[in-house]
């Protein structure tokens, strides 16, 4: 059985797509693959050492997609390991950047910054709507001189690291944090495999940097969390600091903008794919300083 471990399968309709991606990113927040068949199905599939895990999962989907087509089996973890390698593709992300796994890192793309990603099982390599989105904020950042070299960041719910790396490879400085104790090992790994000295990584939350203040702090994580922890997060910004929030489905914007509006910040930049965004908020700056 250790040398096991067991794969959902949902294949489902493209019309229930963002439902599904949804119950995903809540209750596979490690990951998953993506694939389009050949009948126009959309399947999607879940690695786990727990079976329980999955069929709660294959249990709620039911809930959303009433004809899906859902399945559980045993594969060696060896095969698991190595099934990521078949649709994990480069990704860009705005002009800067671009996530490899490291089995692609020989590709040259001498005109982005290259962001190595070992998968595993972390959330966050890059396919994910979510991930991208906050990724192309950071880009967008940069590339407007709002955060710059040397500025120091906070990447809160870090997952596999990506955001953070990248703001470390851009220059900046600051601390990762993951409740996950899988995720901070899994950002640890792909710290050393991009020489990302600049960002530390911490597990647990936001009691680990009480008191700090950064230029930028991120959050890919979900939207009843990031609505909670609206006080801290807005606390842990400097005066002039900007704010990246990820993990929004567009019909909960809303209330996550209000929750920051409520702690003094005013209204957001939106950024969008699909049913997902992400809020960005730009506090003035004199860039001359």
């Amino acid at each position: 059985m250790k040398n096991c471990i067991f794969l959902l399968t949902l294949a489902i309709a493209p019309d229930k797509r963002d439902q599904i991606e949804a119950l995903l990113a809540s209750d596979a927040p490690w990951g998953w693959e993506e694939k389009d068949r050949d009948d126009g199905a959309i399947v999607f599939g879940v690695y786990s050492e727990q079976r329980h895990a999955l069929e709660d999962i294959a249990r709620e989907a039911g809930q959303l997609c009433p004809y899906l087509e859902a399945a559980i089996e045993e594969v060696k973890k060896r095969d698991w390991q190595f099934a990521w390698r078949e649709f994990f593709t480069p990704v860009e992300v705005g002009s800067r950047f671009v996530i490899l796994p490291p089995w692609l890192a020989h590709l040259s793309h001498t005109s982005r910054r290259e962001i190595i990603i070992e998968p595993r099982t972390a959330f966050g390599n890059g396919h994910h709507e979510s991930t991208r989105l906050c990724l192309l904020a950071l880009n967008n950042l940069l590339e407007s001189g709002r955060i710059r070299k040397g500025d120091w960041f906070l990447d809160l719910g870090c997952g596999t690291g990506v955001l953070g790396i990248a703001a470390a490879k851009s220059g900046l400085n600051g601390t990762g944090l993951d409740i996950d104790p899988v995720a901070i090992a899994n950002s640890r790994e792909n710290r050393e495999l991009n020489d990302a000295e600049s960002l530390e990584l911490l597990a647990g939350s936001l009691e680990k940097v009480k008191g700090e203040k950064y230029d930028l702090v991120m959050a890919n994580i979900l939207s009843q969390p990031l609505i909670d922890m609206a006080p801290q997060l807005t606390a842990a910004m400097k005066k002039d600091g900007c704010l990246v929030l990820g993990g929004i489905l567009d019909s909960q914007g809303d209330a996550v903008a209000d929750a920051y509006r409520a702690c003094g910040l005013g209204d957001p930049s939106l950024l969008a794919d699909g049913e997902w965004i992400a809020l960005v908020w730009e506090a003035g700056r004199d860039r001359t300083r």
